[in-house]
């Protein structure tokens, strides 16, 4: 009788043991894919801004100055959300009348078409593909008037704390 009662209990213990184990393995699993599914998550919205930011940072330089400001007209005048700004200046609509800011500016090889900011919007950067389509009808429109174009770089900085509820990235001088 007494080996009977040793075995009920050591059943019992088992038993309780293999739930506690179970309840604790499933916890530990859950806490691990939901740290392994938000580091998947956070790392594809690093490249999504990644990719739009150097988007972004693309800049057109049209070699006659002379004959820029009706290149970049006649190329802007396809656009339906590039809208004139204030000082010379253009703005790209993607949500905000204002996402993308951008600007010409006479440089020591031609005209520069460049953004000078671009708003940030659900946490990600707005406007990289429409920008990409202004600069890609700006150089059309130089192309048809056989002036030669060139591609370059600039910089944006994001700024530190978010201005009207988003970051904003801004032209670094």
């Amino acid at each position: 009788m007494q080996w009977e009662t040793v075995s009920i209990v050591l059943l019992l213990v088992l038993v309780v043991a293999l739930v506690i184990f179970r309840k604790v393995f499933n916890r530990r699993m859950k806490n691990a894919a939901g740290d392994k599914g938000r580091e998947m998550g956070l790392s594809m919205e690093a490249r999504i801004k990644l990719a739009d930011l150097s988007k972004l940072s693309r800049a057109l330089v049209i070699a006659d100055v002379a004959a820029a400001p009706a290149i970049i007209d006649e190329g802007l005048a396809k656009l339906k959300r590039v809208t004139p700004g204030e000082g010379g200046r253009w703005n790209l609509r993607v949500i905000q009348p204002d996402d993308v800011v951008f600007e010409s500016t006479n440089t020591e090889h031609g005209v520069q078409l460049r953004v000078i900011s671009g708003r940030e919007g659900f946490g990600n950067v707005q406007g990289g593909g429409d920008w990409l389509k202004v600069l890609q009808a700006v150089g059309a429109a130089a192309a048809a008037r056989g002036v030669a174009t060139t591609e370059t770089t600039i910089t944006l900085d994001r700024s530190a704390a978010p201005i009207e509820g988003d970051h904003v990235w801004t032209l670094v001088a």
